[in-house]
């Protein structure tokens, strides 16, 4: 799921392991981990970079990059 997050935020997704996402941040993370956070108002629902914007996202493999 997209989302982006608004204040930081700490996942931990099974003990001794801990994730920080910092605001501003616009990722694509697993159902639970955005389930909770935008319970805790850390997040909100977005979409994919680019996808809404016009964005292009530049992708270094494609061969394309500084051409």
């Amino acid at each position: 799921m997209w989302v982006e997050f608004v204040t930081v935020f700490r996942w931990r997704p099974k003990p001794g392991i801990s994730i920080r996402y910092l605001p501003g941040m616009r990722l694509l993370v697993t159902r639970r981990c955005a389930s909770a956070a935008i319970a805790k108002g850390a997040a909100k629902n977005s979409t994919k970079p680019g996808a809404d914007d016009g964005e292009k996202l530049d992708n270094p493999q494609s061969g394309a990059a500084g051409a």
